[in-house]
């Protein structure tokens, strides 16, 4: 009999600390789909835009939604998610069709997916966090009620993921990649920034852009000779990109004029429309499972808001483009293997109602893996499905 300890365990511990992280970038990102597409629809007031994205924030960061996030748990399935982000969406009077729904949840997946891949150090997610944050107090305006919200978000994250070190910060990094594992939507965007192919992987570090390096890592292709442990010449070896020193420092503050990375920021700023090119067939093959988790965050955010002032939000140019949307998707859901593992899916009561520890009995030995109070689900620790972060590209 053995017991997990070191990397496997800190592993395990940083899966559990990944959903505040992907929730907050995502609903930002969400966000901020929402505020262009608001602004491109003729019909729709900027009164009302407001309402819509005020009241979202506010559902978004909710004080006692967000301690119940930031408590540490396995992260949601990514049908889970949609569900949950379906009702953020529906928390104010906007109202989104089944076809919208599914578009806005793709963009928000994969430009949240790029950012977490576009990193230049792992730790720089937080930065990334902290733009968001700064995004939504940007369209909250003079809301003094959400920028509270907002300030309160920024501390907890600080508190919690201000101490980590790289090293978990690359764990944390890993899992969020896996999350995002097989999401390959086409996003019109990217791909005329030359930052995705037509297939619907990333371009990860193009060869246009210069590469921005880290504090303390040297230019790739500088050799250094020395001679009796003394410095004697350097050469510099062509190279085929142009690597510069990161420009700004860390500076994680909520008014921070400027941040190490723009990752975070809205890409759509300048955007008269968002085009989506293929279906989320992946996310929406996915049958969803609502075990006490998801229930609890539901209830926590409350009754979807019906109003007589309701507004219905269209993600779609013109019908043709809703047509391509849904024919494309229903052909990739043709190739999607279902495979239905909820008979082995416990909720918390069920185990809670468990021991702490787990024991596997795997080719004949014993593993035992303590969680020391963090409950979460058997994990098969000799799996190969897990890639390298580079597969995600």
């Amino acid at each position: 009999m053995f017991e997990i300890k070191g990397d496997e365990k800190r592993s395990l511990q940083m899966n559990l600390k990944c959903f505040p992280l992907l929730y907050v970038n995502m609903a930002g990102e969400m966000i901020y789909i929402l505020e262009q597409r608001l602004k491109s629809q003729k019909d729709i007031s900027e009164k009302k835009s407001n309402i819509v994205l005020h009241d979202i924030i506010s559902h978004t960061l909710k004080h006692k939604y967000l301690l119940e996030i930031f408590k540490p748990q396995q992260m949601l399935s990514r049908r889970q998610m949609q569900v949950l982000f379906e009702r953020l969406a529906h928390s104010s009077i906007m109202r989104l069709s089944e076809n919208s729904m599914e578009k806005l949840f793709d963009l928000t997946l994969m430009i949240t997916k790029y950012q977490v891949l576009s990193v230049i150090t792992p730790e720089q997610i937080l930065t990334v966090t902290m733009n968001h944050l700064s995004g939504m107090k940007r369209i909250a305006k003079q809301e003094n009620n959400i920028h509270e919200l907002i300030r309160d978000a920024h501390a907890m994250f600080l508190m919690l993921y201000g101490p980590v070190p790289i090293t978990e910060w690359s764990m944390i990094r890993y899992q969020m990649l896996n999350f995002f594992q097989d999401c390959h939507v086409r996003v019109s965007i990217l791909i005329r920034d030359e930052k995705q192919l037509s297939d619907g992987h990333f371009v990860y570090l193009p060869t246009k852009d210069p590469v921005a390096l880290p504090p303390d890592v040297q230019t790739p292709g500088l050799t250094k000779y020395y001679e009796n442990g003394e410095f004697v010449k350097s050469t510099q070896w062509p190279v085929i990109r142009n690597y510069v020193p990161l420009q700004n420092p860390e500076d994680r503050s909520l008014d921070a004029k400027v941040r190490s990375t723009t990752l975070g920021t809205s890409i759509f700023v300048a955007e008269k429309s968002v085009n989506i090119n293929g279906g989320g067939g992946v996310v929406k093959a996915e049958s969803v499972q609502y075990g006490d988790e998801m229930k609890l965050l539901q209830s926590l955010l409350g009754e979807t808001l019906k109003t007589d002032s309701e507004l219905d939000l269209n993600m779609f140019d013109s019908t043709v483009e809703e047509k391509t949307y849904v024919k494309e998707t229903e052909a990739l859901l043709k190739n999607v293997l279902k495979i239905d593992a909820s008979k082995d899916k416990k909720s918390i009561s069920a185990t809670m109602s468990e021991t702490e520890t787990l024991q596997h009995e795997i080719d004949g030995f014993s593993l035992k893996i303590s969680f020391h109070g963090a409950m979460m689900a058997p994990m098969n620790l000799f799996s190969e499905d897990h890639g390298p972060s580079g597969s995600f590209s």
